[in-house]
């Protein structure tokens, strides 16, 4: 049996590239068995399993510097811990990964219903949503930056940053017809949020009339006519609203050169 192997034949056997061999011999963390006359590199078969256990430990990102340290401990027991604290990582980046693939499928499905500018209104069965809102204080749009900061610092930065932007419009002045004083504003998504907040409220899955708009106007006046005929629709079909209604901002695009933006938006009010 062939007992020595060059740089070149090990980077074949182990998928491994003769920089990162070399580099590895350079800080002394797997030395060539032999470096002959002809100055080539010759690896014994019995550091075989060693090269697999270095390869194995930086495949779950344990840096070299810290390998260095655990291969020279007397006992297990030092990997072991590291395997495990990789392991939790490991574990954090796969929850990440679920709660984006939701959010992309979820963003999908609620971009996918924009089909065109004609409004679609609808009875509709949503899921549970977790909302995170402050409420304004005087008819103005005035955001609370302070109470906004705190809110993001109590909760998981990957929530905030794949939620939608909502406002909320009440009960009591949509009944009214006042479409432009809102109640509170924050965010919104079908994705558990991890928070402790007193800001955060859950709906639980149920019925709502939805309509997917764009508008196009940077006052939002065009709404108006959107609301109007959201609540036709309420009334012809004799339904009763059981909430307040939640503007969902799903997507704002460029429409022209100037800058100006058409504003993707999914209104729901619940109903009983």
């Amino acid at each position: 049996m062939k007992e020595y192997y060059t740089i070149g034949e090990i980077s074949k056997i182990f998928s491994i590239s003769t920089d990162t061999l070399r580099y590895y011999s350079k800080i002394g963390l797997i030395i060539p068995k032999q470096i002959r006359d002809n100055k080539y590199r010759y690896y014994s078969i019995e550091q075989f399993e060693m090269i697999s256990t270095i390869l194995f430990l930086r495949s779950v990102d344990i840096p070299i510097k810290k390998i260095q340290q655990l291969l020279h401990h007397e006992n297990i027991s030092k990997i072991q811990e590291e395997i495990l604290k990789q392991e939790n990582i490991l574990q954090n980046k796969i929850n990440y990964l679920k709660h984006l693939k939701s959010q992309i499928e979820s963003f999908y499905w609620n971009s996918s219903e924009f089909t065109s500018d004609s409004l679609d209104i609808r009875i509709e069965k949503l899921p549970k949503l977790w909302v995170l809102s402050k409420p304004f204080h005087t008819n103005e749009i005035d955001l609370d930056i302070d109470s906004i900061s705190l809110i993001h610092k109590e909760t998981n930065q990957d929530w905030v940053l794949t939620s939608n932007i909502i406002s909320i419009l009440s009960k009591e002045n949509l009944i009214k017809n006042d479409y432009h004083t809102y109640a509170a504003y924050g965010l919104i998504s079908e994705s558990p949020c991890p928070t402790k907040s007193d800001s955060l409220s859950v709906l639980n899955e149920g019925y709502y009339v939805s309509a997917n708009t764009i508008i196009y106007e940077p006052d939002h006046s065009d709404v108006n006519v959107v609301y109007d005929r959201i609540l036709d629709y309420i009334d012809k079909h004799r339904l009763e609203i059981r909430g307040d209604a939640i503007e969902r901002n799903v997507l704002d695009m460029f429409v022209n050169e100037q800058g100006d933006n058409a504003h993707y938006i999914k209104i729901i009010i619940p109903i009983k």
